[in-house]
Parts: structure tokens; C-alpha cells; sequence
């Protein structure tokens, strides 16, 4: 047996039960009339073959149903085609929309991906980090999620691309985000353009990078106008669900007592929940309390009043994560010089927003 032939991750007849045998390299060479290594030149794509040939091959294999041995091949060339995507939240809408997103490029690729939900727990992420390195991906996307960075259980240099999230620890990192400043700044300045002078600010932990870019942005534009509402800034509980936890957090500010005419939510299930504390009070919105959300995922125009929200290019983020990925997976990019790429946002204006008598404005939709 020619140890060349093996090393191209053919299949091989089976030494044993001929009724469960995979079709063989031998069947297929037979049946184009060619020679085994032919065949192997095909199925590698390597080497100059006639299209006339490669074109009989081919019908061959499909002919006799021959599958190539896609384990032994990865073992031989060190790449799977695999690439594993992390995500703390598969339900959220716009996560599940950028994980989307990611599989149709990768696919288009040649890459096949393993989703990963985490559910926000470290460990559970840790471990998703040791599976996939153990089934020799040949990189990982970690899709927003913890701060934190498990890298250490990783036995090999595996390609590494972060979205919307900055690891924490690592001086050096590659990452696809939006830009959550602007999203801020803008977030605030729609609120305050409109009469808004008490704006509560709802968020999870502003330890997280897209939390803490999007208060600053929002900070930011309130002090451009003299304007201070740290006495309005809600964290929600991680360990419910955004909308309930929101609606709990901004119930919780109203009965305080504290004056509140404007809402920026950081997401837009945030946003749902802010405005069901607001209606279960009696207050109505955007008569009484202007409201702006982030993301602008699908709910946004679904609900009523419809909500004011910054929209993320999600086919472009996926698709630069994409692109990075497979830059760093094929060493095109030195390793260690790191790469930070920032895209713009959108503010899409709604109903949540406007005043009643106001007409649409010449970025709304």
C-alpha cells in the first residue's frame, strides 16, 4: 500500500464486514479508468489533470458514493475547516442575527461552524473553549458575552476574533465592533434635542467595553449641555432576562421618587421593559418620557409606540470578523500586532422619540 495514498485522507476498503464497507478509492479509479493516484490528484486538487478527466472522476465518485476521509485529511493538513462561534445568548435577536449572519459567510467560505451558547456563564464558556480546541477548529469567534478571556486552557495557537467585546488581560487582540461611543452620543443628544432634562441611563454591568463606550458616549453629550444625570443611571440584575430585569430596575427609580422625562435602554429589550414600568405607572410615552433603544433588532418596529434606536451594521460586522478570522487563520496577519476595526451606527428615529405633532425628520424611517 503506497503510504502517499494515506496521507491524503483517502478512504480505504474495509478489512472486515463487507456488507458495511465504504466505497473505495478503488471503485472509483475502476470505474473512471484511471489510476489511484489520479483519483487522489482529483480529490486534492492538486497536480495537472485534464478537465475531460477530472470531469469522469468526479462522476465517478458520485457514481459510487465515495466519501473522503475528512478526519485523517485535517490530521494531515492541521485544518479542519472548522471555526467555533461563542455566544453568550442564542434568544437575543440580535445575537442570533450576527451568529447568522457569521455561519452564511463562513459557509460561503468553506468553513462549517459549531455554535456555542454559553448563557453568560464563565465556566460554561471555559468549557466551550477546551471542546473546541479539542475538536482542532482552526479558529473561534467569541460573540460579545463576558469580559473575561479563557485563552489559557487553548493547547494551540488557535486564530482568535472577537465582536463587540474587548477581552480583558490581553494587551494584544483582534475585534469587530460597533462603534458604541457614537451610539451613546447619539443615543443622548435625540433625548435632549427633544426637551428631555432627566434621561435615566439603563444598562447590565458598565464593567463590560459596549456598556461603558455607550454611558460614555451618552455622558458625553449631556455635558456638552450642561446637563448631569448620574443620579439616574440604572444596573440591572444579570441573572434575569433583559426586559423583566429592566422593567424591575426602572419601576424601582420611578417609585423613588426621582424625576424622569427621557430613557436610553442599552438594548432594545431593555428599552420593552422601561416603557411597561412607564405604562404600568400611567405615564405615557413619548408624551411623557421619551424613549431610545439599542440595536434597532426586530422589536423595534414592532412595537407600539414604535422605538427610537441605534442600528448596528450586522451583515458588516459579521462579515469583517469573517474576513479577520480567516486573515489571522492563513497568517496573513502577523500574530500578536493586533487589529481593532470599528464600525459607524445609525440612529433610526420612531415613535418612541417624537413628539405627537412632530413630522419625520430627515433620518427617519
Amino acid at each position: 500500500m503506497r503510504k502517499d495514498l494515506l496521507s491524503d485522507g483517502l478512504t480505504m476498503p474495509s478489512q472486515g464486514d463487507n456488507n458495511r464497507k465504504r466505497p473505495s478509492i478503488y471503485e472509483v479509479a475502476e470505474r473512471s479508468g484511471v489510476s489511484i493516484s489520479t483519483v487522489s490528484r482529483v480529490i486534492n486538487n492538486n497536480g495537472r489533470i485534464s478537465g475531460a478527466t477530472r470531469k469522469r472522476v468526479k462522476e465517478a465518485i458520485k457514481e459510487v458514493g465515495y466519501i473522503t476521509n475528512t478526519a485523517a485529511k485535517s490530521l494531515r493538513m492541521s485544518k479542519s475547516k472548522t471555526v467555533g462561534v461563542i455566544v453568550p445568548d442564542i434568544s437575543d435577536g440580535w445575537l442570533s442575527a450576527v451568529v447568522s449572519a457569521l455561519e452564511g459567510f463562513l459557509f460561503e467560505k468553506g468553513y462549517s461552524t459549531f455554535i456555542c451558547n454559553s448563557a453568560r456563564d464563565e465556566s460554561k464558556e471555559e468549557t466551550y473553549f477546551s471542546t473546541l480546541d479539542a475538536k482542532y477548529v482552526d479558529g473561534i469567534i467569541c460573540v460579545a458575552g463576558l469580559s473575561s478571556f479563557p485563552i489559557d486552557v487553548l493547547t494551540r495557537d488557535v486564530a482568535l476574533v472577537c465582536i463587540d467585546r474587548r477581552p480583558e488581560g490581553l494587551k494584544t487582540y483582534y475585534s469587530v465592533e460597533s462603534d458604541h461611543f457614537e451610539g451613546g452620543y447619539l443615543a443622548a443628544t435625540e433625548l435632549a434635542d427633544a426637551g428631555c432634562r432627566h434621561i435615566a441611563f439603563i444598562s447590565r454591568s458598565r464593567k463590560l467595553s459596549t456598556n461603558l463606550l455607550r454611558y460614555e458616549g451618552f455622558r458625553q453629550a449631556l455635558l456638552e449641555r450642561d446637563m448631569n444625570c448620574d443620579n439616574l443611571l440604572v444596573e440591572i440584575d444579570d441573572r434575569m432576562p433583559s426586559a423583566e430585569a429592566s422593567q424591575a430596575g426602572m419601576g424601582k427609580l420611578l417609585d423613588s421618587g426621582c424625576q424622569v422625562d427621557g430613557v436610553f435602554a442599552t438594548n432594545d429589550w431593555r428599552a420593552l421593559g422601561a416603557i411597561s414600568a412607564l405604562v404600568d405607572r400611567g405615564l405615557r410615552v413619548p408624551q411623557d418620557v421619551r424613549v431610545v433603544g439599542f440595536d434597532d433588532s426586530a422589536i423595534a418596529s414592532a412595537m407600539r409606540p414604535s422605538l427610537t434606536s441605534i442600528r448596528q451594521d450586522i451583515e458588516g460586522i459579521a462579515r469583517e470578523a469573517t474576513d479577520l478570522l480567516i486573515a489571522l487563520m492563513e497568517r496573513a496577519i502577523l500574530s500578536g500586532s493586533g487589529k481593532r476595526i470599528v464600525l459607524p451606527v445609525k440612529l433610526i428615529r420612531r415613535e418612541s422619540s417624537m413628539s405627537v405633532t412632530s413630522a419625520p425628520r430627515a433620518n427617519d424611517i
